[in-house]
């Protein structure tokens, strides 16, 4: 499929084909599976654009920075089905911002992607939002408090996309 960008229908079929293997790991399947290492390298495509979400070898061992929650971090940690929720709202904040989860090339305050979206969105300068992906992209990461709702799958009801013009 090459470098070209994909439009913004491509870019929902491909959130919504992850959101159904999210959703066939943690809730239909008799033994849950969670897979630890949602990003956007880990989910392939046909020549129809339907996602795949594969490489399930680092599940036993880890993830990737800027997909993983912070709590996942100390050496006991135990995978939940919200470190993969975590992971796709990472994989929405990508395919509406084009960015990468943590990019060294910019400046110290927008390295990390969802840390450079959360404070555009605070000082209310998040300009031309192109997916009203508030929810899924902000409470999924967001749910590190017991107040938090208890989010295990994600929710693509949650993604209005609108027009399709860029």
């Amino acid at each position: 499929m090459g470098t070209a960008l994909l439009n913004w229908e491509h870019r929902r079929k491909i959130v919504g084909g992850l959101e159904a293997a999210l959703f066939y790991l943690h809730e239909q399947l008799e033994t849950r599976i969670i897979h630890r290492d949602v990003k956007t390298s880990n989910v392939m495509l046909d020549s129809q654009y339907n996602a795949r979400l594969g490489d399930f070898g680092l599940a036993r061992i880890g993830g990737t920075i800027g997909y993983l929650p912070p709590e996942s971090f100390p050496k006991r940690s135990v995978a939940t089905a919200k470190f993969d929720v975590f992971g796709f709202g990472i994989v929405v904040l990508k395919a509406v911002s084009g960015r990468l989860a943590v990019d060294l090339i910019f400046p110290d305050k927008q390295i990390i992607l969802l840390d450079w979206i959360r404070r555009l969105s605070d000082e209310g300068t998040l300009l031309h939002a192109r997916v009203h992906c508030e929810r899924v992209a902000r409470e999924s990461p967001d749910y590190y408090g017991i107040d938090q709702p208890d989010r295990t799958k994600p929710s693509t009801t949650d993604v209005n996309v609108g027009d399709t013009t860029p």
